[in-house]
């Protein structure tokens, strides 16, 4: 009953404390409490970890200290990452994983070593589901530390996680172009599209000089990621002696998409156009 009277109070003292600094942020020296507590708040995980180890060496409630020594850990590392303007990252996981570990170990051995003889079972130092857990933090924090010196790495991951979000629950989303890009033809000159993966359309228009335009469509899981990934689909105009050979680049872009080719000839203006291998309609 008292402890539980204690936690309730403790709590109330908290939640009266936070609405206080909250409701008065233009004092001072509140102002100066909030940032101290706002930095010096993961010493609150370390104390309930001290509180659950203290309470597991008097009445064995709980019945191991391996959870509080990790909650310590925990808010001593968070402690260490505040007050060094430290933010979570690959890099931070790989400088603090082995006091994680440690701090598991340490639970580990004081609960075999303070095992009394009127308990009911002898508790194992290293049981199979804790070398599973070590190894599991041991392999994080290592893949952690190579990950973080090695950032091509990374970005294939975080390439090849995209494209699975991409393709799992994403759709076929348009992008058009900024603006249409103009050519000369000259009065001899033809037009070659081949290898097209996508639509070609070309119309007759008032324009006195011919523009083309490209409009994608591209398997994303919104505009801004579709957007992104078409930046990176352009169309190029080659020429090859009078012949304007129409070609679309897509460097890096392994998601699925499509084009579709719009060409503007002024309607005054012959020209002989070839179309070859083109995944798409041709108007």
């Amino acid at each position: 009953m008292g402890k539980r009277l204690f936690a309730v109070l403790l709590a109330l003292t908290c939640c009266a404390a936070g609405v206080t600094l909250l409701r008065a942020p233009d004092n001072a020296a509140l102002a100066t409490v909030s940032h101290w507590l706002m930095r010096a708040w993961p010493l609150l995980l370390v104390l309930a970890g001290l509180v659950r180890v203290s309470n597991y060496l008097i009445d064995r409630q709980p019945r191991s200290p391996v959870g509080g020594l990790v909650l310590s850990a925990i808010g001593s590392i968070l402690f260490v990452m505040q007050w060094r303007g430290e933010s979570f990252s690959l890099a931070t996981v790989s400088k603090y994983w082995f006091w994680f570990l440690l701090a598991f170990v340490m639970g580990r051995v004081l609960l075999q070593y303070t095992h009394r003889s009127f308990d009911k079972t002898t508790p194992r130092v290293f049981s199979p589901a804790s070398i599973l857990a070590m190894l599991l933090i041991a392999v994080s924090g290592l893949s952690s530390t190579y990950l973080s010196r090695n950032s091509q790495v990374v970005a294939q991951i975080n390439s090849r996680l995209t494209q699975l979000s991409a393709n799992v629950m994403g759709e076929f989303i348009t992008v058009a172009d900024d603006a249409p890009q103009t050519f000369t033809l000259s009065a001899k000159g033809s037009v070659l599209i081949e290898r097209w993966n996508g639509d070609v359309e070309i119309r007759a228009s008032e324009l006195a000089q011919p523009r083309a335009s490209l409009i994608k469509r591209i398997r994303a899981t919104d505009e801004a990621q579709a957007r992104a990934l078409a930046a990176n689909i352009q169309l190029q105009i080659r020429t090859n002696g009078t012949q304007l050979e129409f070609a679309e680049q897509a460097a890096n872009v392994t998601q699925p998409f499509t084009t579709q080719l719009i060409l503007e000839l002024p309607a005054a203006m012959i020209a002989p156009i070839t179309i070859n291998d083109v995944r798409g309609d041709v108007t």
